[in-house]
């Protein structure tokens, strides 16, 4: 049975931590591409004044999703280095960087509704 301290083989975490960093790295893409496309074309950045508070403070910061997916990377490739790796420490990194994954979605998602939804209510 498998508790906190048991070590896991190289080959079974390499198994979960690429398709995790393939993940991170899709996530990054996704939210860097529509916020670029969002704020750099959209119509209303030519006829809203002044956008939702949420969607200002997120134009100036939608580039840092790029630190945690290279984080999520580097912190990965530090755990392959390893022959094993325990179990606490691969589902600290699973839990916190899907975390960090899901809330940076959910930040984008809702920054790109409310500016769209004020550009509609004008």
């Amino acid at each position: 049975m498998l508790d906190m301290r048991t070590d896991i083989d190289r080959r079974l975490v390499c198994i979960i931590l690429v398709p995790f960093c393939v993940l991170a790295l899709v996530v990054a893409i996704v939210s860097y591409g529509v916020a670029t496309l969002e704020y750099g074309y959209a119509a209303w950045t030519k006829t809203v004044e002044y956008p939702p508070a949420l969607t200002t403070i997120y134009e100036r910061l939608y580039f840092c999703v790029w630190p945690l997916s290279l984080g999520i990377i580097g912190c990965s490739l530090a755990l392959l280095r390893r022959a094993t790796c325990r179990v606490w420490v691969l589902a600290l990194l699973l839990s916190l960087g899907t975390l960090g994954l899901a809330v940076s979605m959910i930040i984008t998602a809702l920054a790109v509704y409310l500016v769209n939804q004020s550009f509609i209510m004008r």
